[in-house]
């Protein structure tokens, strides 16, 4: 309301419409803002279009948006990067780079740095590979010079897709790396599975004075999980310390994982004492690393705890008690489990559903076996391999 009263009783500059813009936080104060530069008649002065641009994408309203982007003049490549920009900030990523060959093709304006890594960034949500080396050929090809920004997101292009040695070969290539690059790095090494690769990437960064933050030492970790080296592990927990990094919600689940994985439940639940603030994750990783180190009772009176604690238990948790019972022989259990998750409301998917079908074999329970292959031709798990190969199994 303030906003609007404001804006109805001073005179209809741009200047305070560019004010009004950013000032305005909802989407109704939005609305406002665009109806007093349709009544005022200046709303075709391209700086006002584009802050009433940017305004709608800021609210998270890409409908408006889009309508508003449709209308405007688009004098210079700042309409189109605040467009596609805005798909890619809201997980419209085939939308953005739809927009982006729409601007190759209906306009002369040329993309900018901008515009490249924000449609890199697009085809790596998009794991498209093929899309993110056309658009790096068409980099090359127009002599474009990149930036940092941009070398950072071919790096995360390359890396999310799969496209490990390119990825290399940029990072190899770059006159300039920052702290990003380096994380893209390791954490590509380490989500590929090149775990020594991983560690050795994040030693080199110490050797060339990179400070590593909370996000690289979250990427790095699951490296020493997945080696099962407790040693790099701990060293990595000591550098955490001496650093001063907050043992925040992604660093400290990142440790609990670690120390669970390299088979130190004690540490893992040292460090989740430790933690400030929790959320669904931090016990879930927890209620694994007791389930995966054999420790079933204590796995059981942390999940009682997370209940009591008030948290939405989601799938992942109900998965990870009932993947961890089916595996370690306890049927019956396992099914008890699969009982509660479904009186609870919580749907089941092809994890549960192939992890339970195993427990009906192992404890020859028939009739349940049944009831759930009737609930498979129900859902979308009946096209899904592994619980087609639990159904024949049973």
């Amino acid at each position: 309301m303030g906003l609007r009263v404001f804006a109805l009783h001073c005179h209809p500059r741009s200047s305070l419409l560019l004010h009004l813009c950013t000032k305005a936080k909802t989407l109704a104060e939005a609305k406002q803002v665009h109806a007093h530069m349709l009544l005022t008649g200046i709303l075709r002065i391209p700086s006002v279009e584009t802050k009433l641009l940017n305004l709608y994408v800021k609210c998270g309203s890409l409908p408006d948006a889009r309508l508003a982007f449709d209308n405007m003049t688009k004098g210079d490549v700042f309409p189109w990067n605040v467009m596609i920009g805005g798909y890619v900030k809201h997980g419209e990523t085939r939308e953005a780079l739809e927009l982006y060959h729409q601007m190759q093709k209906v306009s002369s304006t040329n993309p900018d740095n901008y515009t490249y890594s924000s449609v890199l960034n697009a085809c790596a949500r998009l794991a498209s590979l093929s899309e993110g080396k056309l658009i790096y050929d068409e980099i090359i090809s127009k002599g474009c010079e990149m930036d940092v920004i941009v070398e950072n997101a071919l790096i995360n292009m390359f890396m999310k897709c799969g496209s490990i040695e390119d990825a290399r070969r940029v990072f190899d290539k770059m006159c300039e790396r920052n702290l990003v690059s380096w994380t893209a790095m390791v954490s590509g090494y380490a989500q590929g599975g090149f775990a020594d690769e991983a560690l050795r990437m994040f030693y080199e960064m110490q050797g060339e004075d990179v400070k590593a933050n909370y996000v690289t030492v979250a990427s790095v970790l699951p490296a020493c999980a997945q080696l099962s080296d407790l040693q790099q592990g701990k060293e990595i927990h000591g550098y955490i310390i001496r650093r001063g990094l907050d043992l925040g919600i992604v660093v400290g689940n990142a440790l609990i994982d670690m120390y669970a994985k390299c088979g130190s439940i004690g540490s893992a639940q040292k460090v989740f004492d430790k933690m400030l603030q929790r959320d669904v994750v931090s016990w879930n990783v927890a209620i694994a690393g007791y389930a995966q180190n054999g420790r079933f009772d204590e796995c059981m009176e942390l999940f009682r705890k997370m209940q009591c604690a008030g948290l939405k238990i989601d799938v992942i948790t109900w998965n990870t008690l009932i993947t961890a019972y089916a595996q370690n022989g306890y049927g019956d259990q396992t099914l008890e489990l699969f009982q509660q998750m479904q009186l609870r409301g919580v749907k089941p998917n092809s994890i549960t559903i192939a992890s339970v079908l195993s427990a009906c074999a192992a404890v020859s329970a028939l009739q349940e076996g049944k009831r759930i292959h009737d609930l498979v031709n129900r859902s979308e798990c009946k096209s899904d391999i592994c619980v087609g190969n639990a159904l024949i199994d049973m």
